[in-house]
Parts: structure tokens; C-alpha cells; sequence
């Protein structure tokens, strides 16, 4: 059985590891893909200097629990290090690894809320998480998650609380054709509607097919 991290329950980052190698391998076999996810907690390193270390922890556990319940049977989820989390999904391609991220990061905006201590105020959990893809975007683990690593390090330039793909070309192409310029138009959007990336694409998508009077 994989090892589990004492304080998340999520896998090792050993485990994390030997899941993705076994997941790549299959992969190869089936000519499919593997997903990857990277995920950080915003703004953890200034919730312990403020909060302490044991609402860090309390916080650690919490976002480790909703990515455990909402990517449950769906794929595998690491603590990577700190406050750094992985999730790898056999079979899946970038785009559904973005949509699947966005919606529990949604979920985890809306509904993971704190208690301080003894205080009377809650404290708000924000993540933000950058996807990659197997073998398009890395054809091992230190590629792909460095390529993840980038999609989350631009979701933390725009803003944070969101999830980010490459900003490669090819990894643009390849997001129903989306061109760059597009896709920061859309993080600009879910900023100041204060809605999902996903979700602004899903209303487009309906608008398009009323338009055609498409049932």
C-alpha cells in the first residue's frame, strides 16, 4: 500500500512519485496520457507568521481533505512538499485535468472556512494550481513538473485563486485553439466577475448554442 503523509493523509512524496512512474508507464503502453496537477495554498507562508504553525497544519489538513474528497476515484493526490500539492490523472488530457482543478478550486474557495483558534473570525482558504500534460508537455517527471510548476507560477502573476495552463504555444494550440492573448483576456474576466474561468467558457458555450438554436 502506498505510503501516507502523517499529516494530510495524502500520498508521500515518494509514493507520489512511484504513482506517476507506474501511471507513465501504462500510458506508453495505451498510447494515453497523464494529467498533472500542481497545487499551492495562497498565501500560506504569511497565514503561519500570522496564525502559527498549528493553523498552518489545521490548514494543510483541510485542503488535503477536499482535494482527497472531490478528485476521489478520479485520480491520485500527493503533498509534494510544504504546502505544495500533486495530483495525477491516468488517462486524462490538460484540458479536463484544468476543468476538474478549477472546480474544486472553486469549492474550496466557497465552502473551506476556519475557525481561528478562539477567536471569532474564519479564516478564508484560496489555492491556485498550474496543469500539465503527459507526454506532451514533459516526457518525465522533472519536465512535466516544471512545466506544471510555470502554469502555477503564472496563475500567481495574475492574480492567484486560479488555475493556470503553459503559456506554451504548443499547450495553447492545443486548448481548443485558444490564442494567449484570449486565454489572459479570460483570467482577466473571471478576476473581475469574480467567476470561474471554466464557468465563463461553459456561459460562452451556451450563448453560442442558443445563438444556433442548438438544443
Amino acid at each position: 500500500m502506498p505510503a501516507l503523509d502523517e499529516l494530510t493523509a495524502a500520498l508521500t512524496h515518494a509514493a507520489i512519485l512511484e504513482e506517476f512512474e507506474s501511471a507513465r508507464l501504462e500510458s506508453e503502453r495505451d498510447h494515453a496520457s497523464v494529467a498533472v496537477i500542481s497545487i499551492d495554498i495562497d498565501e500560506f507562508a504569511a497565514i503561519n507568521r500570522q496564525y502559527g504553525h498549528i493553523t498552518g497544519d489545521e490548514v494543510l489538513r483541510a485542503v488535503a481533505a477536499a482535494l482527497l474528497k472531490n478528485f476521489h476515484d478520479l485520480g491520485l493526490v500527493g503533498r509534494y512538499a510544504g504546502d505544495q500539492f500533486v495530483v495525477v490523472l491516468r488517462g486524462a488530457r490538460a484540458e479536463t485535468a484544468f476543468v476538474l482543478a478549477e472546480e474544486v478550486r472553486k469549492v474550496i474557495e466557497d465552502s473551506l472556512q476556519l475557525q481561528i483558534g478562539d477567536h471569532k473570525g474564519y479564516l478564508a482558504v484560496r489555492v491556485l494550481g498550474g496543469v500539465a500534460e503527459f507526454p506532451a508537455d514533459g516526457g518525465n517527471w522533472t519536465e512535466l513538473f516544471r512545466k506544471a510548476d510555470e502554469a502555477l507560477y503564472r496563475a500567481r502573476r495574475l492574480g492567484r485563486n486560479r488555475v493556470c495552463l503553459p503559456s506554451s504555444a504548443q499547450m495553447v494550440t492545443k486548448t481548443s485553439h485558444f490564442t494567449l492573448v484570449q486565454l489572459e483576456k479570460l483570467a482577466e474576466q473571471a478576476k473581475k466577475s469574480g467567476k470561474s474561468e471554466a464557468s465563463l467558457l461553459r456561459e460562452a458555450l451556451d450563448d453560442l448554442l442558443r445563438k444556433f438554436d442548438v438544443a
